[in-house]
């Protein structure tokens, strides 16, 4: 299984703005891309707790920013987690 940084795996699920870039590039994450689906998350023991965190806050809020912005987005996404753990 490979292994994410915790940075890696946030940029994925909530996306990112670029710093780099005078532009502000925008990168969606999965929670834009799943918007009005499901999105379905594995071995939610194994995610690193402070993102866990970030997923709870959406759960209870339905809005998430993206990593390098403040800026606070909307999204109808239906999470389902899995685990490996009995």
């Amino acid at each position: 299984m490979p292994i994410y940084t915790k940075k890696q795996i946030e940029s994925e699920l909530f996306g990112h703005v670029s710093s780099y870039s005078t532009l502000g590039r925008h990168q969606k994450g999965l929670m834009e891309i799943a918007d009005a689906g499901t999105l379905y998350i594995s071995s939610i023991e194994e995610m690193p707790l402070q993102t866990q965190l970030k997923l709870l806050k959406y759960l209870e809020q339905r809005t998430f920013s993206k990593l390098g912005s403040n800026i606070q987005r909307s999204s109808n996404v239906r999470l389902l987690f899995g685990t490996q753990i009995d």
